[in-house]
């Protein structure tokens, strides 16, 4: 095996060094998620599997070209945000080609029923 020339350095794991937590005036730190929140995104998991299980983990989207039929994701209807982000009446359950092509063509999910206009509730 040849040898290595001196300047070479191992490339190490992870080169993007983290940046540390935003801190307060008193030193305390800002926290990147709520409590909230955090205990939201923990019931969306377990209503997520919940949910893909209910529908078979079949694709409903059914885009032509793109769908593998078995559905891994959520297309949220209308949106993600506080009290929709754990509404299952407004899921439906997507492969991946499916709902990345619905994100990625407001104007054809709205037509097709993939999402829905928000309105204020």
């Amino acid at each position: 095996m040849p040898k290595r020339p001196e300047f070479w350095q191992p490339v190490p794991k992870n080169p993007v060094e983290k940046k540390p937590a935003k801190r307060l005036a008193r030193g305390k730190r800002v926290n990147p998620v709520s409590d909230k929140r955090r205990n939201d995104a923990k019931q969306y998991s377990e209503q997520r599997r919940f949910f893909l299980e209910l529908r078979h983990y079949e694709c409903e989207l059914r885009v032509d070209g793109t769908c593998t039929g078995l559905a891994s994701e959520i297309q949220h209807l209308v949106g993600r945000d506080s009290h929709r982000f754990l509404d299952m009446s407004t899921w439906k359950a997507a492969c991946h080609g499916c709902h990345s092509y619905a994100t990625t063509h407001p104007a054809e999910a709205y037509a097709n029923g993939w999402a829905q206009r928000r309105t204020a509730s």
